[in-house]
């Protein structure tokens, strides 16, 4: 499994807003989900991972090649600090990443491969 896949505990508290309710105090988590993944004419791998509500991505790049070698495994969510997300600018996105972070939590558990 990657060294980027989450906890896998699926423990998200019932907020459902992403923090995991592991943990607490100021270090508190949030799991992402992941929303899409493209690569490019260059093999670069960009997996993007966004809170449940679309709100904040995570992105990621990896060269296609080093996860093959790695044997890197692309996770249905992470469990990452919040100071690693960015804001999603637009309307349009939020609610795609909104809608495709609550189809890939209903459909797997935070640690399968997808």
């Amino acid at each position: 499994m990657s060294e980027d896949a989450g906890d896998g505990d699926g423990d998200e508290d019932a907020r459902g807003d992403g923090r995991d309710a592991g943990s607490g105090g100021d270090g508190e988590s949030v799991r992402v989900w992941l929303v899409e993944r493209d690569v490019d004419q260059r093999d670069l791998v960009t997996l993007t991972y966004a809170t449940p509500d679309g709100e904040r991505v995570l992105r990621r790049q990896h060269a296609a090649a080093t996860m093959r070698t790695r044997g890197m495994d692309v996770t249905a969510a992470l469990t990452v600090d919040p100071a690693e997300l960015e804001p999603v600018a637009d309307d349009a996105t939020r609610e795609r990443y909104a809608a495709e972070a609550t189809r890939m939590a209903t459909d797997n558990d935070p640690g399968d491969v997808v």
